[in-house]
């Protein structure tokens, strides 16, 4: 076998020789031999300059030698591969140039010896590396035939290159994949402790938003969530590689790569995204308040989205859209209310426990449990219109609590003290021509005949201001 290996050492690149072949174990090396001499690889400076921009890589390059800064470096990370059962090591870090911007990882040995000399901001060249697609994203998977070379030579190499999305557009971007954000932090609720790995882990979730009138919640893990109890109101905050979640509406989750920066931290790459936006606490809260993620998208256009689902042409499980629409009508009546009687029972979740939420009835729940005191929740449907098509979709608990502006304990109550049928005239009269902002869950439903089910995961008040930057995106 061809034993090759590529190390960093004293700012040089080191390669073995590539004809150097290993022919014994290395415990049964003969002392007589001589030992192994490591040279010099050849270096990879051009003198010309002529190295591969990164916007131009692609999985079917296959020679290729980049020149590009280290903006990016996440803590080495260990994992038990599945396969073997053994504990192995992957490294994380992103280069840039003008052009664009690449992923790199390395795993196992190769992690363990560039984890100490990848330093950001350092420029280095980059060659012999296999690229593939991951997350829609090119990444470049660096092993012991890879050569990573210190350089001197920087010029026109940028400090930073980050993804920074729009709020408001995030709705646009994949599922699953990673963004930067940048905005001014409207409040911080902290989120408790949970268990990872037998330690106990902070979490929070802070609110952002920014000038395309878009608000997100953005949600903290462990080390960076103890970085958020030092943030207040109106401090502006750079946060990267979030990957975007549909999981309960759409949001930001931290990943292993993320960083919190603000400006009093690292003034020097993060004074620019907020330079020209001028931040206010109070008036970014009085245009975002109420809206949330207003996005050009049309009833129309969900609907074929829906087709291509139910074809099998959309390699997804789920679809989410925000839309601003017209509340048209409510399908209840008072036989029929909009809400239901739920369990509280205690039930396993992804972390921790929840209420069982199960429709109760004669007090017992569908999962068996016994239930004397249940909660009241909302469930209803209504139909939504916007200038292209309407369509009908299930409104549950909080979502419904948005439209009606009012808990499903607190109606249910009033039809109980007050005449029935007066009180949900009134309270349905009141959101019927209502134009408001929805988050729509679209998934296969196969009782009753295969179909799309459709649901209202959040929803809130459109102001003016967020109905007109959906009808501008519409023009535009």
């Amino acid at each position: 076998r061809v034993l090759t290996m590529a190390l960093v050492e004293d700012g040089a690149a080191m390669q073995l020789p590539s004809k150097t072949r290993s022919r014994v174990h290395a415990s049964t090396v003969d002392p007589s031999e001589p030992p192994l001499k490591i040279q010099k690889a050849p270096t990879l400076a051009r003198a010309d300059g002529n190295y591969f921009p990164i916007g131009e890589l692609s999985v079917h390059v296959r020679r290729w030698v980049i020149r590009a800064r280290v903006v990016h470096v996440a803590p080495i990370r260990k994992f038990a591969n599945r396969a073997s059962g053994q504990q192995e090591s992957l490294l994380a870090w992103e280069l840039c140039d003008s052009t664009g911007k690449l992923r790199c990882v390395t795993f196992r040995g190769t992690a363990e010896k560039l984890a100490p000399v990848l330093l950001e901001g350092v420029a280095v060249l980059v060659s012999l590396g296999k690229l593939k697609v991951s997350r829609g994203a090119l990444e470049a998977v660096l092993d012991e035939s890879s050569i990573v070379e210190p350089t001197t030579d920087d010029v026109g190499l940028p400090y930073d290159c980050y993804d920074v999305c729009p709020i408001a557009k995030l709705s646009q971007r994949e599922v699953g994949s990673l963004v930067d954000v940048a905005g001014v932090v409207l409040s911080v609720e902290d989120g408790g402790h949970y268990l990872a790995q037998g330690k106990s882990e902070r979490k929070c979730k802070v609110f952002v938003a920014d000038q395309s009138m878009g608000r997100v919640a953005a949600h903290l893990w462990a080390q960076l969530a103890d970085a958020c109890t030092k943030l207040e109101p109106g401090t502006g905050l750079l946060l990267t590689k979030m990957r975007i979640s549909a999981y309960g509406g759409l949001g930001l989750y931290s990943t292993q790569e993320s960083k919190l920066v603000t400006i009093g931290e690292h003034p020097d790459r993060a004074q620019r995204w907020f330079a020209s936006a001028k931040p206010d606490r109070d008036s970014f809260r009085a245009v975002v308040d109420d809206v949330v993620l207003p996005v050009g998208n049309t009833v129309e256009a969900m609907a074929k989205q829906d087709q291509a689902l139910l074809a099998g042409t959309v390699a997804r499980n789920a679809l989410h859209g925000m839309l601003v629409v017209t509340v048209l009508q409510v399908r209840i009546d008072v036989n029929r209310p909009p809400w239901y009687l739920a369990c509280t029972e205690p039930v396993p979740a992804m972390e921790g426990t929840r209420e069982c939420n199960k429709k109760v009835q004669e007090g017992r729940c569908g999962a068996g449990h016994e239930c004397e005191n249940p909660n009241v929740r909302y469930s209803m449907l209504v139909e939504f219109a916007d200038h292209t098509a309407s369509f009908w979709a299930m409104c549950f608990d909080q979502a419904a609590e948005r439209l009606l502006g009012c808990s499903a304990r607190e109606l249910f109550d009033r039809m109980r003290s007050e005449e029935p049928e007066a009180t949900l005239s009134q309270v349905i009269h009141a959101l019927v021509g209502q134009t408001v902002v929805v988050n729509v869950k679209r998934c296969i439903a196969e009782y009753g005949g295969r179909g799309i089910e459709r649901r209202i995961v959040a929803a809130g008040a459109a102001t003016a201001s967020a109905h007109a930057a959906a009808l501008l995106k519409l023009l535009e």
